[in-house]
């Protein structure tokens, strides 16, 4: 049987995940207006859980 070349990725802890999303709406909130800070807010809730629910599900199947 010939060794596998397949490596694994490394995904960052979800500390860092939900550090990353809350440093992404701070600066939303310091550099943008209401309007702004609102459609980002939206925005990035919608990225941040269709990336976990489509993680969860996937290793769910695997």
């Amino acid at each position: 049987m010939t060794p596998s070349s397949h490596t694994e990725s490394n995904e960052l802890p979800s500390w860092a995940n939900i550090g990353i999303y809350l440093f992404l709406l701070a600066i939303l909130a310091v550099f943008g207006d209401l309007f702004v800070f609102i459609v980002g807010f939206l925005g990035l809730t919608v990225i941040f859980t269709s990336y976990f629910s489509g993680k969860s599900s996937h290793e769910e199947h695997h």
